[in-house]
């Protein structure tokens, strides 16, 4: 009873919100992503001019790449069926790259038994294999990428050098993903984000604040922001199917369908 009691006062503080904004473009909080981005360099000479590739993972490590760890806020928690188990991943190739094969990202697609490697995207949140710790364990694959994408634009970029050879990034950057929610339960077709009954036009907004500590670099050739980002879905600026969705009830139709998508 606690609990319910939580997620109405919850529901309905963000239904007051966004009712408020309802003509305004309107982000809705997914959750967080916690990790950090790994910036890859074409040799040792780690300066700007020499960057490969910038990949977001969970840890400070060349070898356990897999994304950062994603904890959703409700209603996103129940609707994809948040236990744990989503990573937050993307490869950014820079223009200063020099390696031949920068690493590409995949996206895939659950069939019931194994996973399926679908189209190359930019970015994904996907469904990693330990139900429970997702990323965080390095064992963990990748199962299905439930929301992917091509292409991202970013709105802010800003680096503050720390002292000591130490630096801060703050970033804003704009998802676009595919249009659709690739559910994990291959029962159920994809979904696209319009026209339905979801409040969103399938663009996600990720803005945190990132450090990168020169005394704990130990991986040379490739130098780790970490902290922690706040994702967001941007909604459809009409009140009434917002509130809706925040309150809680939109949701509540396709619960069973989602338990585990």
């Amino acid at each position: 009873m606690r609990r319910l009691m939580n997620h109405l006062l919850a529901g309905a503080a963000a239904m007051l919100t966004l009712s408020a904004v309802a003509n305004a473009q309107v982000w809705v909080p997914v959750g967080t992503a916690t990790g950090g981005v790994a910036v890859y360099f074409n040799d040792t000479n780690e300066v700007p001019a020499n960057v490969s590739y910038l990949r977001v993972q969970w840890a400070n490590s060349i070898t356990n790449v897999n994304g950062a760890s994603i904890s959703m806020s409700e209603p996103f928690k129940t609707i994809f069926g948040d236990l744990g188990q989503y990573g937050f991943d993307a490869i950014f190739v820079a223009p200063t790259n020099a390696n031949p094969t920068p690493p590409v990202l995949y996206a895939y697609d659950w069939n019931g038994s194994s996973p399926v490697q679908g189209p190359q995207v930019l970015w994904a949140m996907n469904v990693y294999s330990d139900w429970t710790h997702g990323p965080k364990n390095p064992a963990a694959i990748v199962l299905n990428s439930t929301l992917r994408g091509n292409s991202a634009t970013v709105l802010n970029y800003t680096l503050t050098p720390l002292g000591g050879g130490s630096f801060q990034a703050d970033i804003d950057v704009v998802l676009h993903s595919d249009g659709f929610i690739h559910w994990y339960n291959p029962a159920f077709p994809d979904t696209p984000f319009l026209p339905n009954a979801y409040p969103f036009n399938g663009k996600f907004r990720v803005t945190g604040t990132l450090v990168y500590d020169k005394n704990s670099d130990s991986t040379p050739g490739m130098d780790f922001y970490q902290g922690t980002v706040h994702l967001y879905a941007q909604a459809i600026p009409d009140a009434s199917t917002v509130t809706l969705f925040a309150s809680g009830l939109l949701p509540m139709a396709a619960l069973l369908r989602r338990r585990k998508a």
